[in-house]
């Protein structure tokens, strides 16, 4: 695939978040990293919203257009701001948990 035959990319992200954490606090939390870096386009509008609830997150969406050449930058880049930001104000990133249950007790030796 050509992808330096388009002007612009999109670049698609779900980032999970706890159930615990307000979704417009995350949303704006997110919006305002979107909003502060200079090669996310302003058209094609930025697209923020919660998209599924998943076993152990909530689960949110980022859908943002950056010129086609800067692509993987722009997406590396937005991915460790958005984690860094979510960190700073507190918000949990949650990672699955398993309780794995014996049908018959184990027995210690």
């Amino acid at each position: 695939i050509n992808y330096g035959k388009h002007m612009a990319r999109r670049i698609d992200l779900t980032i999970g978040v706890a159930y615990k954490e307000d979704p417009d606090k995350v949303l704006d939390v997110i919006r305002r990293v979107i909003d502060e870096h200079p090669l996310i386009l302003a058209e094609p509008e930025p697209k923020i919203f919660v998209d599924s609830l998943g076993e152990s997150s909530v689960n949110i969406a980022v859908k943002v257009w950056v010129p086609a050449t800067m692509w993987f930058d722009v997406r590396r880049q937005i991915v460790s701001m958005i984690k860094k930001k979510l960190e700073e104000e507190k918000i949990e990133i949650p990672f699955p948990q398993m309780v794995i249950w014996f049908k018959t007790p184990l027995e210690l030796k």
